[in-house]
């Protein structure tokens, strides 16, 4: 594609995926109408406050993989990005010899912004072989602020150099033939310091395998796997199969555990595989497909709509299919060569392992392997075909700009199949319109805004105005959420109608407000470590705020709403279900209570013999009310440990036995063991009959 031009601004190309960690080239595509144009002006400066010749880029903070732009900064340090819309921006700027630094703002801006770098680091060492001599090897750096990993090779001495090295914590490993160092953890960089490092290579393990069809057992060639050597490991290794499916990683650490994962073309990725030093069989499974069309009320074809997929497998794992998670994906497994994002990541650095991102929302454990991403999106025709689908149970969801997102029925999708038909209807989107205000009634500038609809498995973002004010599209029950960074958030719940506008106002507690106070135990000493969780009485208020007591049993909560609040504590050497509600913001003592050690035993009232299974529940006469929960043993026993002294409402119940509710008392005993009267249950009787009417005929229903 050839490089484009905005009005007054540089050449651009392209957009692609820039990580967070990699100083930017900076790419962009023409944006939007040259009549919306305007300029975001600023200065790079040093850790002493004057200018630098550096270079700036901006990219909008909800699509970072989409249109940048850059300019550079003259001899003073300023500079001027051409055609920037209204929006929230990044912006990034570097000089040499001095780490990347970052701003996000909304444009346009109140003042000229300010961006200020500190001095890089250098961290540079050797590495010695198996023998103690000097040895080539492979270096790899990561940490707080390289991500994903640099690499550089240690020459003929044995030496190596990262130059540019930005503060903060990092990992550094080497990597020999067949050998591998301890990785070199917690590594803290300080702004401009030179590290010396002094890596020792020790004989490895290696790790041999074959990637075979789940079916058919036949072997997979050219599958990619990813290996390990913790759960969330920064720097694992790479291979493909070859022609038999198998494959080899050498110079692993003795004694470390590894993870597995495997990607094919077709096949459900298989992800945090144990191994255990024996060799490894990894069975994929096929991918299925989905086809079908997304139309609007009238039946007709919507072009363009974003295509995401969820679900669950037969076992449970989830299923979560989208544009954005398959192109992060892709991104991090097989970024292009001519990718910016490569410019501080030699080509041979493994990829980060799905195990370690495994449960994020973007994410999932059971994404498949390759799709491609323009089947995402629905041709002219409103039609869709969507490969890469793990099988299970699933629904497809459908996204429109100016339409409510809508959903298909549930689908079953097979491995090696294509489940065709699929139709999505989208309505015409609701528009809900709303203020952010202070307690004084005053607009609040830069808050963020979560809308969270029964359909949408994830929340549309927005952001404040300048007045306080935001626009989002919305359907159905909606519950919007006003997340500001110096206060506590603001929520409310409405319904918004398909086509619809709807006005909403939120109002914000006042900034600054701080609840403290101590824990104590029952003879008056202070208790360390005690989990504290606050919570929101008053309607429209959304906070679920966390923190510890310190050694002196004080505590502090900052940005809590105004009162009337609920606290609850916990530790474990203590009752559980200690709360506490509180009309003001005064410092407040809280006392937890001894534990007690509740047991008893079930059994059956005919045979006296223990029944396995049966459940207990136990409700506190006490309010908020306490609800614990437990099932019987083998032997019939159970135990409900760190309980309160007080009252309780007991029901027990198990499968073909009649069940019972009674009130129970524990109190303090000696050691705070309470020996709860065993219980018997009468078996169940079934009653089996006819019902018959007045003449004495069976009635059928």
């Amino acid at each position: 594609m050839a490089a484009a031009t905005v009005p007054g601004a540089v050449s651009v190309s392209p957009p692609v995926p820039v990580p967070a960690s990699v100083p930017v080239s900076l790419v962009a595509a023409a944006l939007a109408s040259p009549t919306s144009f305007a300029a975001l002006t600023g200065r790079l400066v040093g850790p002493d406050g004057a200018g630098l010749a550096g270079h700036v880029a901006a990219w909008r903070e909800a699509d970072p993989s989409g249109a940048h732009i850059e300019a550079d900064c003259d001899a003073d340090g300023r500079f001027s990005l051409e055609g920037v819309p209204e929006d929230r921006w990044v912006i990034a700027a570097s000089a040499p010899g001095f780490s990347e630094a970052r701003a996000v703002r909304a444009f346009p801006l109140a003042a000229p912004l300010e961006l200020r770098v500190v001095r890089a680091a250098r961290v540079a060492g050797q590495v010695l072989g198996v023998d103690g001599a000097p040895a080539l090897a492979e270096v790899l750096i990561v940490g707080s602020a390289i991500w994903p990993a640099r690499s550089t090779n240690a020459d003929a001495s044995g030496h190596f150099a990262f130059e540019n090295v930005p503060p903060g914590v990092y990992e550094v490993e080497a990597r020999g033939v067949g050998a591998s160092a301890e990785p070199r953890r917690g590594l803290v960089v300080e702004e401009g310091a030179r590290v010396v490092l002094t890596l020792a290579l020790s004989p490895g393990r290696t790790l041999s395998g074959t990637v075979v069809d789940d079916a058919s057992g036949a072997p997979i060639a050219n599958a990619e796997i990813v290996v390990a050597e913790s759960a969330l490991s920064s720097t694992p290794r790479v291979v493909r199969s070859d022609a038999s499916g198998a494959f080899h990683v050498t110079g692993l650490r003795a004694g470390v555990d590894a993870i597995v994962t495997a990607r094919a073309e077709g096949r459900v990725s298989l992800v945090a595989e144990p191994w255990r030093g024996t060799d490894l069989t990894l069975r994929l499974r096929r991918t299925g497909a989905l086809e079908g069309r997304v139309v609007d009320q009238d039946f007709r074809p919507i072009e363009g709509a974003q295509i995401e997929v969820w679900g669950e497998t037969a076992d449970g794992q989830p299923i979560a299919v989208s544009e954005g998670a398959a192109s992060f994906a892709e991104h991090l497994y097989d970024p292009s060569p001519s990718d910016p994002a490569r410019l501080e990541v030699t080509s041979d650095v493994p990829p980060i392992p799905l195990e370690a991102l495994a449960g994020s929302a973007s994410l999932p454990p059971d994404m498949p392997a390759a799709v491609q991403l323009a089947s995402y999106r629905t041709g002219a025709d409103g039609t869709f075909h969507l490969d890469g689908v793990a099988p299970g149970q699933v629904e497809v969801l459908a996204r429109r700009t100016g339409f409510a997102t809508g959903g298909s029925e549930r689908l079953r999708v097979t491995g090696g199949e294509t489940t065709s038909g699929v139709e999505v209807v989208l309505a015409p989107a609701g528009q809900l319109a709303g203020m952010v205000v202070d307690e004084r009634g005053d607009g609040v500038a830069d808050v963020r805004i979560e809308a969270r609809s029964e359909r949408d498995p994830w929340p549309t973002i927005a952001f404040t105005d300048a007045q306080g004010a935001f626009s989002i599209a919305a359907t159905g029950e909606t519950v919007v959420r006003a997340v500001p960074l110096d206060r506590a958030p603001a929520e409310v719940r409405l319904a918004v109608a398909s086509g619809a506008h709807h006005d909403t106002t939120l109002t914000l507690d006042p900034a600054g407000l701080t609840l403290s106070g101590r824990v104590l135990d029952a003879r008056g000493f202070p208790i360390e470590s005690a989990q504290l969780r606050i919570e929101a009485l008053r309607p429209g208020t959304a906070i679920l705020r966390t923190a510890f007591s310190a050694e002196d049993g004080t505590f502090t909560l900052a940005s809590v709403p105004a009162p009337p609040l609920r606290i609850t504590v916990d530790h474990g050497s203590f009752a559980m279900g200690t709360s506490v509600d509180v009309a003001s913001l005064a410092d407040t003592e809280i006392q937890l209570e001894p534990a007690l050690h509740a047991t008893g035993a079930i059994s059956d009232a005919w045979t006296g013999e223990p029944i396995l299974g049966a459940r207990i529940v136990l409700v506190s006469d006490s309010l908020p009310p306490l609800v614990r929960e437990t099932t019987t043993r083998d032997d019939g026993g159970f135990a409900l440990p760190r309980l309160r002294a007080g009252t309780y409402a007991m029901r027990i119940e198990a499968p073909g036995y009649v069940s019972i509710e009674q009130t129970i008392s524990a109190r303090a005993a000696r050691g705070g063991e309470v020996e709860l009267a065993p219980v018997s249950l009468d078996p169940g009787l079934r009653v089996e009959g006819d019902v018959v009417d007045r003449l004495g005929s069976v009635v059928d229903n």
